[in-house]
């Protein structure tokens, strides 16, 4: 089986848990991101570099099953005003950016580090839809813009499992007004971040319904990172 097929059975997988259209997969991935020559040369690379630490020194990037999974997600839900905390090298940032470009929104992303190679490899740097923050944490850059609008925020700092429950926490305080948003976390497994979510419960949001996909529920087990969809609950 093709990475390509791998991925489409595990997208499949996601559309079911977070109640999408699984034909989204061919009007945003098969026709719109494949032909996206820039995207498609990135996932190439992803899977052909062979010193993966000289190839991308901020750290090793996301998985093309992630990348292709948020941009079906910001495409399929018009998803407009996107939060990103991690960019290193800029793979996910790629994807997502080319989808939010495409809705017509907005994506900031905040780096920790201000290393000149931050975001080294996107190839919309100069794209008015794009907001790059660096040199600052991602708690300390959203501990004045709560509540938010963001309609997606996704996870790929600080990978323990105190720094993702505060972002998890930030994360949550969507502007009561906002019917629906999303939250991804990669590299979800670290010190059993979601186990212990359920435990104790920190994924629910009062006055939320919410749908989950990860590893566990999909083809390729582990490989798929956290993927949470908040709906909010209608009084009739």
């Amino acid at each position: 089986m093709s990475m390509l097929e791998l991925v489409n059975s595990n997208y499949v997988d996601l559309c079911k848990r977070l109640r999408m259209d699984p034909q989204s997969w061919d009007k945003y991935i098969k026709n719109e991101l494949l032909t996206k020559k820039e995207l498609v040369e990135l996932l190439n690379y992803r899977g052909s570099f062979e010193d993966l630490w000289e190839g991308f020194p901020q750290g090793l990037p996301g998985t093309a099953l992630n990348a292709i999974c948020l941009y079906g997600i910001v495409r399929e839900n018009g998803l407009k005003n996107v939060l990103e905390t991690g960019v290193a090298n800029g793979f996910y940032t790629s994807f997502i950016l080319s989808a939010v470009i495409e809705n017509g929104g907005q994506l900031t992303s905040i780096d920790i580090s201000d290393h000149e190679h931050i975001g080294r490899y996107v190839p919309y740097k100069t794209s008015p839809n794009w907001t790059l923050v660096k040199g600052i944490s991602s708690l300390d850059y959203l501990k004045d813009k709560v509540p938010h609008k963001y309609d997606l925020c996704c996870h790929d700092s600080l990978h323990t499992r105190d720094h993702m429950h505060e972002e998890l926490e930030v994360f949550k305080q969507c502007d009561l007004s906002t019917n629906r948003f999303f939250v991804f976390f990669d590299d979800q497994n670290s010190q059993d971040f979601w186990e212990y979510c359920f435990n104790v419960n920190w994924q629910s949001k009062n006055g939320y319904s919410y749908q989950m996909a990860e590893g566990r529920y999909c083809s390729i087990k582990g490989h798929l990172g956290g993927f949470l969809k908040y709906t909010k609950n209608m009084i009739v």
